[in-house]
């Protein structure tokens, strides 16, 4: 299939043979049937892109295989997108189903789009973001836009308006109106059934990190038996900015932030179906202490003055913690405060859920079985971004591998 599709593409006009681009789609066909790994590396102009699409194709018609292909960027991978991957598929009699997968925040919000977040919007931008609604494909920001540049919008009426109208990283799905044409979430139901996703690194290694922070029980992508990597000379830094993790104030306004979010959520979910007196006053009061507490959680460590450039705290592997870089500088007697306000954080959020399922039971008489259901799933959405900040906590506090760093901040200090 792969020798056909060349054929039919080294027949089509303009077209250029390119003998290196074979032998790389070769090898590639020798990976996938031989299930095994490899690594090519190819000067730019060999043409990577179609000779990796081309097998990936070719043996996913044939194996019945989902096969995965990431980039570093999501401009990388909406160029896979709209330029090869058309190209690559008109090659071929048949076609697999395909997606592409970007981050949630790629894709803009209806409840937003309709709601409170553009009261301060000016009126004929808001009318021209409806009626884009109303015609996008994909709902995201590239499509908008295209979309506002073909209509004359002047660039200032678009100044942070994609993250007013942003999905956000956690919502209440199913809970929520909008849920059955949310961009969002179409898209996921269109990667759980595509046999070729196109993607990028951030989100490959962010799906890994949430089947790992919920034993299994969530993903992004679904499960797939093929793992094509290009730009692989960027994975290491998308990684590094994966698994980076800093325990300090930003990350508690955005934990306390996360959980107001959670509260005005539950809120929305019933606001137009007559909640019962009192239980959106409760979650919002076990909202407010969860946020004093994680407070208390944080200032009760002590850490005397840093050096500027910081020391380290923990190390993973003795070997490690040999070196003399390492040793010069390290300071794991003030590991011990780290753990303190990472334990207590951690039993402040397994306490914020574990109340809130309290609530939800005290009030059960009260809420009816939809109201109910609206809320287990917002609470449940959220419980994920939560579960991985409880699963990062605890890194800071036993690294599996590297070093704890500790180092001053303008507000304090900040662990990572």
């Amino acid at each position: 299939m792969v020798e056909a599709a060349f054929q039919r593409l080294e027949a089509q006009a303009g077209f250029e043979p390119r003998p290196v681009q074979r032998d790389m789609a070769r090898f590639v066909c020798e990976r996938l049937k031989g299930k095994t790994s490899g690594m090519v590396e190819a000067p730019t102009g060999v043409g990577k892109s179609l000779a990796a699409l081309l097998p990936a194709i070719a043996y996913s018609l044939q194996q019945k295989k989902r096969i995965v292909i990431s980039t570093y960027t999501n401009v990388l991978a909406e160029q896979y997108w709209y330029n090869d991957l058309p190209l690559a598929l008109s090659l071929f009699p048949n076609a697999p189903s395909v997606a592409l997968a970007m981050g949630r925040n790629r894709y803009a919000c209806l409840a937003a789009l309709h709601g409170k977040p553009l009261k301060d919007s000016r009126p004929e931008v808001v009318r021209f973001l409806h009626e884009w609604a109303g015609v996008a494909q994909y709902g995201t920001e590239a499509e908008l836009y295209e979309f506002l540049r073909r209509k004359a919008i002047p660039d200032a009426f678009r100044y942070r308006l994609w993250e007013t109208i942003a999905t956000p990283p956690a919502c209440r799905a199913k809970a929520c109106s909008f849920y059955s044409k949310c961009f969002y979430y179409e898209t996921r139901r269109r990667i759980a059934k595509a046999n070729i996703v196109i993607t990028n690194h951030a989100l490959v290694l962010s799906d890994a990190i949430l089947r790992l922070s919920t034993d299994d029980k969530v993903d992004l992508l679904g499960d797939y038996d093929f793992l094509i990597v290009d730009e692989a000379h960027d994975l290491l830094d998308a990684a590094a900015n994966a698994l980076e993790f800093d325990l300090d104030e930003k990350l508690l306004e955005t934990l306390i932030a996360l959980a107001a979010t959670l509260s005005n959520q539950i809120g929305e979910a019933l606001a137009s179906d007559n909640p019962p007196a009192g239980f959106t006053g409760s979650v919002n009061g076990l909202v407010q202490g969860f946020a004093a507490r994680c407070r208390d959680a944080f200032e009760m460590a002590t850490i005397p003055p840093l050096p500027r450039n910081g020391v380290v705290t923990r190390v993973a592997s003795t070997d490690l913690a040999q070196h003399p870089a390492v040793a010069s500088i390290l300071q794991s007697e003030l590991q011990a405060q780290i753990i303190a306000a990472v334990d207590a954080l951690r039993a402040e959020i397994a306490t914020l859920f574990r109340e809130l399922g309290q609530t939800c039971r005290d009030f059960k008489g009260e809420l009816t079985e939809g109201q109910q259901a609206a809320v287990e799933e917002t609470i449940t959405q959220f419980r994920y971004n939560f579960a991985q900040i409880h699963q990062n906590l605890g890194r800071l506090k036993e690294p599996a591998e590297g070093i704890c760093w500790l180092e001053p901040t303008d507000k304090g200090w900040k662990a990572c």
